[in-house]
């Protein structure tokens, strides 16, 4: 996913006249991972009666990674009386960065990518136990569910 956001810096008395901004486009790779390291005894279940094992797994966790050498740095756009190139500093750079990729979880939560991910999670993991328990418990199923 890609995000655009822009430096402004006011110049002169804050005279748009004077005024500089620049676009700059970072450019993210959201992954989602399941920490099966997580799971302890408590998340095994055996329900004799249907002939299930329930497994439960964490929710999906997202990370989001933007290179920061991928990142796309536009033309300067100056006002009329404004020169010279627009620079930014280490704290300007950590702010536009945050707004980056907060706009990009933004976008993923409006998408519901995260619902999207659990479900992946899940099908994932059934795919991986399913035939351990069918090998191990003949007539079994497994049931994979969330900790809540």
């Amino acid at each position: 996913m890609s995000e655009m956001v822009e430096l402004t810096k006011a110049g002169l008395a804050k005279i748009k006249l004077f005024s500089k901004s620049k676009y700059y486009t970072y450019h993210g790779i959201a992954t989602y991972t399941v920490d099966l390291g997580k799971l302890t005894n408590n998340c095994i279940l055996l329900d004799e009666e249907n002939q299930t094992v329930i497994l439960k797994i964490p929710h999906a966790a997202m990370e989001i990674d933007i290179p920061l050498e991928e990142m796309e740095i536009g033309d300067t756009q100056k006002g009329l009386l404004a020169f010279g190139e627009l620079s930014m500093n280490d704290d300007e750079s950590k702010k536009l960065y945050s707004e980056a990729k907060k706009r990009m979880e933004e976008k993923l939560d409006a998408d519901n990518i995260q619902e999207k991910a659990d479900r992946m999670a899940k099908l994932s993991v059934w795919e991986i136990y399913q035939p351990m328990v069918a090998g191990v418990a003949n007539g079994y199923a497994l049931d994979v569910q969330f900790i809540d």
